[in-house]
């Protein structure tokens, strides 16, 4: 039996508060209903929790459609507090890591600026390096598996919206906090073309 759990921002019908939901789906729902990242759609499912996040569970009925109805944006999103507690800035990875591991439900968002897109390495997963200004003198790896490889439609000086799970490992002696990738959204009006991946490799 095959499983996937999803996460993201939902309302119930008709008048709910947007809220953070997990839901587990299994078989043909987790196989070939995958969502689209980032674009609201409608499903239904059955509720086993309803408090501050809603606890989803798989129905037979659980198809994902595009929606036309009205949600908040992404960044109207992030503005609230509705992701308190989930979004991380790069100085926290630490915590963000402790966290991923002890809770393997647990996911981050953060964001920050595209440094660098690397080429696609043995596994199959493309590393795009990011900044933002809590360390100013060091990056940190986005790790973007391959079946995602589509969303990067950006370019060096992007700012993107990472959502996924830290990650704590060791190189050289080292300590390295990276992010492995569940979805990617660069900002449309801090977005810029794919054209200036290649620029800034042909640069260095």
């Amino acid at each position: 039996e095959y499983t996937r759990t999803l996460y993201g921002i939902a309302t119930k019908r008709p008048n709910g508060s947007p809220k953070v939901f997990r839901l587990q789906v299994r078989d043909k729902v987790a196989t070939e209903q995958v969502p689209p990242l980032f674009e609201p759609v409608t499903f239904r499912a059955n509720i086993g929790v309803d408090a501050a996040e809603l606890e989803l569970r798989h129905s037979n009925r659980t198809r994902f459609t595009k929606s036309s109805a009205e949600m908040p944006s992404v960044e109207e999103i992030l503005e609230s507090d509705i992701l308190d507690g989930y979004t991380f800035r790069l100085n926290e990875l630490p915590e963000a890591a402790q966290k991923c591991a002890s809770d393997w439900s647990f996911f981050i968002v953060t964001i920050g600026d595209v440094l660098s897109v690397g080429s696609k390495t043995d596994r199959g997963t493309i590393p795009v390096t990011i900044g933002d200004d809590s360390l100013p003198d060091e990056t940190r790896t986005v790790w973007v598996p391959e079946h995602l490889e589509h969303l990067i439609d950006f370019g060096v000086g992007s700012r993107i919206v990472v959502t996924g799970r830290a990650r704590e490992t060791s190189f050289n002696e080292q300590v390295v906090y990276s992010i492995n990738a569940d979805g990617i959204y660069a900002i449309p009006y801090l977005k810029t073309d794919p054209g200036s991946i290649f620029e800034s490799l042909g640069e260095e």
